[in-house]
């Protein structure tokens, strides 16, 4: 492809492709969210979810039972979360944490925040939750949970700032060990694919229930600080998207943490104080840390998210909790690498539509869905290793391009057939034309040597002739000596280079090569004399006389190709 192609493709294509997403830029925001999607499912492996996490769920068996032998409605007491808390703990758990509000006072008695505190405050480790709004509420003041606050200026990026939060009821937050912000954050067609490590609260930054449960695990004293795009966490450090989100690196679908019911864990309990085996060993949750969550239907704790459309809150919690241990958040690259993406992406495009495009159609579309291929494989192998390469700004600008360059390469074939055509439609046989204008690249012009062959013919004696003629008999005359010619070398497949008054000259092998150019302008010279012979009769009806032709026939090397002045010039030979 000549470079001005090649740059006009690119500009081209670029430019239709920042046109359509000025068009239709929440169309390709949902198309890029949806890629993410898709690569986050094919690279999200159970097998490397943190085996220490657990999920004590609250799920539809336990309301049921609870309800039908004990009596006890949803929500439950909390002194029976507290007997659950002593189990966790007593079992070795390293930290307990719920995602549950505790935002106002137990329905049950006056005495059941209180004594779900001693428990708490007994056991330790506990995390608890509570929720930040933008809603301004005058009774609302932070002192209760100003305590947990991080010891952070700011946040990178732009962390969304809050006017309130609902804690837990004030027994609770003086027991816990942490508080946790669970306020969901979802993207624009209301999938969960991120959370905020901490939200601004008058001036304060808060954690989330994940962080608030990190520092836990790692002790209050980890050292904890927030960078651009990062985020240190005892020692280990975890991406951030320009916005101070972790975007989340989810191991599978729902259940991809170990579960164990809670109602097994409360008969445990009663099944310990009567001296009796328990369900669930407690040692089994040995240096775990235990979200005590909702999965039951009638509870309406999901989420949608990129493995899911029907996962379970709490586990978004525990995943969150998982990329903080491990470091292994997703790195949301909106930097420099898609813009180098987008021109390199397309000029392999172009490279595909120039090359491939001008032998083979289905070649050029088999290397385009190579290179599509090829794209798509090393996003999802970039993403497998942490990285999120937006793909489809990139394709769109390749797709563009390539369609860019395949027009402008067709509309450049097209007119080069017309020309080929216009040029040697006079001169060559039409089957020689139209192989000529399927494959313009087998015309060489400008001058190449070659071995051909060359005819010269005229008329025998044509000057007496044509003095004895009216001029209108003797224009006739010559039209149809010249056209019968002509025919017979067309059907020999030459090429018809000039009449110079009653002479012909042709020639063989070129435009297009031919190994036997010799015998054709042989075979043709014998036609030419055989067809004067055979136009006698009818000559002589019309009172004319009979022709007879001259001929004369050379082969050699001699140079062909267009010829003359830059005014004028014609394909011929020389030599």
């Amino acid at each position: 492809m000549p470079e001005r192609r090649f740059v006009l493709s690119l500009v081209l294509g670029i430019g239709i492709a920042g046109a359509l997403l000025l068009a239709w830029p929440g169309a390709f925001a949902q198309m890029e969210r949806l890629s993410y999607d898709v690569r986050m499912r094919l690279t999200a492996l159970p097998s490397r979810a943190d085996t220490r996490i657990v999920v004590c769920e609250i799920d539809d068996r336990s309301l049921r039972d609870l309800s039908r032998t004990d009596g006890i409605d949803w929500p439950w007491p909390r002194e029976l979360f507290g007997e659950v808390v002593r189990f966790l703990r007593e079992g070795g758990a390293k930290a307990v944490v719920f995602d549950i509000l505790f935002d106002s006072p137990s329905r049950w008695s006056p005495g059941d925040d209180a004594a779900f505190a001693s428990a708490l405050r007994e056991a330790g480790g506990v995390v608890l939750a509570a929720t930040f709004s933008r809603a301004e509420v005058p009774a609302f003041a932070d002192e209760r949970i100003r305590r947990t606050a991080l010891p952070w200026p700011g946040m990178p990026g732009s962390a969304p700032g809050f006017r309130s939060a609902s804690p837990p009821v004030d027994p609770l937050v003086s027991a816990s060990e942490g508080i946790g912000n669970v306020t969901p954050q979802a993207d624009e067609d209301g999938v969960l694919r991120r959370i905020q490590p901490a939200v601004r609260l008058h001036g304060r930054m808060y954690p989330s229930l994940a962080l608030a449960t990190a520092q836990v695990v790692h002790g209050r004293r980890a050292r904890t600080t927030a960078l651009w795009r990062s985020l240190t966490l005892g020692g280990g450090t975890v991406p951030l998207d320009d916005d101070g989100n972790m975007v989340l690196r989810f191991h599978g679908g729902a259940r991809a943490y170990r579960r164990v019911s809670i109602l097994d864990v409360i008969l445990s309990c009663r099944l310990r104080l009567e001296g009796k085996p328990p369900l669930v060993d407690p040692a089994s949750f040995r240096d775990a840390v235990v979200f005590i969550g909702a999965t039951a239907q009638g509870l309406y704790d999901f989420k949608a998210t990129p493995v899911g459309g029907h996962y379970p809150g709490v586990e978004i919690h525990a995943t969150a909790l998982d990329n903080l241990l491990a470091g292994r958040a997703v790195r949301d690259e909106t930097a420099g690498l898609p813009w180098l993406l987008t021109l390199i992406v397309p000029c392999a495009a172009l490279a595909v539509a120039a090359g491939a495009g001008a032998r083979s159609l289905a070649l050029s579309l088999g290397l385009w869905v190579l290179l599509v291929a090829c794209v798509l494989g090393g996003s999802a192998w970039a993403f497998a290793l942490g990285l999120a390469i937006p793909t489809v700004l990139p394709l769109l600008a390749a797709t563009t391009c390539y369609a860019a360059s395949s027009s402008l390469h067709h509309l450049g074939e097209a007119r080069q057939r017309r020309q080929v055509e216009r040029a040697f439609s006079h001169y060559v046989h039409p089957e020689v034309v139209r192989e000529l204008a399927r494959d313009p690249g087998k015309l060489r012009l400008g001058g190449e040597e070659r071995e051909m062959t060359v005819l010269f013919s005229d008329i025998a004696g044509f000057t007496p002739i044509a003095e004895r003629l009216e001029p209108q008999a003797m224009v006739s005359l010559l039209s149809d000596y010249l056209t019968e010619m002509s025919e017979i070398l067309h059907a020999h497949r030459g090429t018809l280079d000039k009449y110079i008054g009653d002479g012909i000259m042709a020639f063989w092998g070129a435009p297009l090569p031919q190994a036997e150019h010799a015998v054709l302008a042989c075979e043709a010279a014998l036609d030419c004399q055989a067809r004067l012979r055979a136009m006698g009769p009818s000559l002589a009806a019309r009172g004319l006389p009979p022709l007879s032709a001259r001929i004369g026939i050379n082969t050699g090397w001699m140079n062909v190709g267009n010829m003359g002045s830059r005014m004028l010039f014609n394909y011929t030979v020389q030599g």
